[in-house]
């Protein structure tokens, strides 16, 4: 798995991937992906961002759609592959109704109050254009506890998220109004992973120090899991 993420590291210039310990905060994403993704599925890419998920699912060989609100995405000559279409309205999807197996959210559902949308409407708009059994995997929202959030904000004034997707009964709350069952929501993500960009490529880039590094932080997520950054859920349609 590792390998993989080296891969990309070393083949693009996306700001997620500048290193491999930065881009290892995929590889959970990308373990989740073995489970769910099959071929002849058709996926959404809800949020595009600057492409890099997009990139890894085109090279999974799935059909992927890209749905970005920026008019000038970034490193879209990586997305041959990708259907991607650039909106406007931010409640509302260009999709008919049933066309997704899996819709992902890659860091995108707790900032869509930023751009006039609403978390509610977006999971209606989901649900929507899922498939009967389908799923919406939502990876890398903030945990409310996080340590380093909490840090940010009382010590610094700074804060990287304005919107906290935090506990299981919050997730249940916002999401008893849709036809979504959860299946999975867990923590995850002790350490941080971005202070490694402005550090000699020589440590970043070691797969050793990599290996130490995520091996490290799986074992303090046993025992500081509630204050973990991140965490993710996977909702299925009934």
């Amino acid at each position: 798995m590792i390998e993989k993420a080296k891969y990309i590291v070393k083949n693009t210039d996306f700001e997620q991937f500048n290193n491999l310990i930065t881009a290892s905060q995929y590889l959970l994403l990308y373990k989740i992906c073995s489970k769910y993704l099959s071929e002849g599925m058709t996926v959404l890419d809800w949020g595009l961002g600057g492409g890099h998920f997009s990139y890894f699912l085109q090279h999974e060989n799935i059909e992927t759609h890209g749905y970005t609100l920026d008019e000038n995405p970034v490193f879209i000559n990586y997305l041959s592959n990708v259907h991607v279409v650039i909106g406007t309205e931010p409640k509302s999807l260009p999709y008919a109704d049933e066309t997704f197996d899996i819709v992902f959210s890659i860091g995108v559902l707790e900032h869509v109050v930023e751009t006039g949308g609403n978390v509610t409407d977006s999971l209606h708009e989901i649900n929507r254009i899922l498939k009967n059994g389908g799923h919406f995997i939502c990876y890398h929202s903030p945990n409310k506890y996080s340590w380093v959030e909490n840090y940010l904000r009382k010590f610094t004034h700074k804060y990287t998220n304005p919107v906290f997707i935090q506990s299981h009964s919050y997730l249940l709350n916002i999401l008893k109004s849709t036809n979504f069952e959860i299946v999975v929501n867990k923590r995850y993500g002790i350490l941080p992973r971005n202070i490694f960009k402005t550090l000699p490529i020589i440590i970043s880039n070691s797969m050793l120090i990599t290996k130490f590094y995520n091996n490290l932080d799986l074992l303090l997520n046993i025992f500081l899991n509630p204050i973990g950054q991140k965490q993710y859920f996977i909702a299925k349609k009934q």
